[in-house]
């Protein structure tokens, strides 16, 4: 695959110096990169920070790919909406994901920042909403690029990267690391009426926990966090031990919940289970009463009622009245952190 900076040079008939070309230490800097997910269309750009651009646009199976120069003044407004403090001090973990997602239209952002890429991914519009002075205009600018003036259009097999910056191989010795020894890991997605909910929970074997909670109603762009950390006696862990150790858990097939919208309300359960270093994930469901093709209520459940105990071991343990939230913490959708 063709560096992006040699397809620029090609097809734009730029000149620049050889060593520009061969040594990329001296080739203009890349600035940021954008991508917008459809469901039946992706787009994305990337530029340089002397104005040349690559640009892909993916609908109904077919590929554009253009490549161009924008003005100057572009890139000074690019500049500024990314260097906005508002995105500067972004992070991922502030990013929260809706309980209620409609269709597919996620948004991601890579800035290239001073010895390392800002990587942001905005899963629903909510999400970039709020940051009016960089991402919004810089998601406006993205469908502007198609419009763009003295571009190339390149074939498939010619250009496509994905807008991928180019970047030389580094060999580099690591340290393995491994995820910090836990005895389940389980997230739930429940819906009630117009109310939403998100939680998970993660329990390690010397009794502490970490546990979150994520609410939205239908309709709203407001969404409620809480984090919570602390310890479970040993007596306690023991019995939860036992209530995954029974069979109704330990032999669950492998289903998948039916896909189809929680119209009414139910709920989906994935438990992860860590036995000797290995894990495995097992899923749960139960959709309340719904009406079919015929006007019949149906019920679909396949496992909820194994996890009752868990659920009552979860509220008497993790769910307690004096337990409040954490202050400023970090959601982490519950990830086990990596040790050395």
């Amino acid at each position: 695959m063709r560096s992006c900076a040699r397809i620029f040079v090609l097809c734009l008939g730029i000149v620049l110096p050889a060593r520009a070309l061969d040594d990329p230490a001296h080739a203009p800097a890349y600035l940021v990169r954008l991508e917008r997910m459809h469901a039946e269309e992706n787009a994305c750009v990337l530029v340089r920070s002397d104005g040349q651009y690559h640009y892909e646009r993916n609908a109904h199976d077919q590929t554009v790919i253009l490549e161009g120069t924008i003005a100057e003044r572009e890139v000074q407004r690019l500049r500024q909406w990314i260097g906005e403090d508002e995105l500067v001090a972004l992070s991922q973990d502030k990013i929260v994901a809706p309980v209620f997602v409609g269709p597919k239209d996620q948004l991601l952002l890579s800035v290239n920042r001073p010895e390392r890429w800002q990587n942001l991914s905005f899963p629903a519009p909510p999400t970039w909403h709020v940051y009016t002075r960089s991402v919004v205009p810089l998601a406006q600018w993205l469908d502007q690029v198609k419009k763009v003036k003295y571009r190339v259009k390149l074939r498939e097999e010619q250009g496509r990267n994905y807008c991928t910056p180019p970047h030389e191989p580094e060999l580099m010795i690591r340290s393995p690391q491994t995820v910090e020894p836990f005895v389940f890991l389980a997230r739930t997605t429940s819906f009630k009426g117009k109310e939403g909910e998100e939680q998970c929970a993660v329990v390690y074997p010397d009794g502490r926990y970490h546990r979150e909670t994520k609410s939205q109603r239908s309709g709203s762009d407001d969404i409620a966090t809480a984090v919570y950390e602390g310890s479970v006696e040993p007596g306690r862990m023991q019995a939860l031990r036992d209530i995954l150790g029974r069979p109704e858990i330990q032999n669950r097939p492998e289903m998948y919940p039916p896909h189809r919208p929680l119209q009414t309300g139910g709920e989906v359960t994935s438990l992860t289970l860590s036995v000797h270093g290995k894990s495995h994930t097992l899923l749960f469901w139960k959709y309340e009463p719904a009406f079919d093709l015929r006007g019949a209520l149906r019920v679909a459940e396949s496992g909820a009622q194994a996890l009752e105990p868990l659920r009552q071991w979860l509220k008497l343990n993790l769910d307690t009245p004096d337990t409040g939230p954490l202050a400023n913490a970090r959601l982490s959708d519950c990830v086990p952190p990596r040790q050395p």
